[in-house]
């Protein structure tokens, strides 16, 4: 019973006329969507860009001072 009802959904949203319908009802949806989600999207990029330098330059700087190992850390503390 519940296979036949799935079946005949299926082979109903298969047709091309609906499939024009679906696509004409819910474009305006996704466009109004994404154009109020486009902000935050840019501001997103914007972070992770800013991120991934702010990361690359405390990788130069450290590779610049050629990370002091342990022993040299403890060695230099002086109580």
């Amino acid at each position: 019973m519940t296979s036949e009802i799935i079946k005949t959904c299926i082979n109903l949203l298969n047709e091309e006329n609906v499939k024009n319908e679906l696509k004409g009802i819910y474009t305006p949806v996704i466009t109004l969507v994404i154009d109020k989600l486009m902000p935050y999207i840019y501001l997103a990029i914007i972070f992770l860009l800013l991120n991934f330098l702010v990361i690359i330059m405390i990788f130069f700087l450290l590779v610049r001072s050629k990370i002091p190992s342990f022993s040299n850390i403890f060695y230099k503390i002086k109580y």
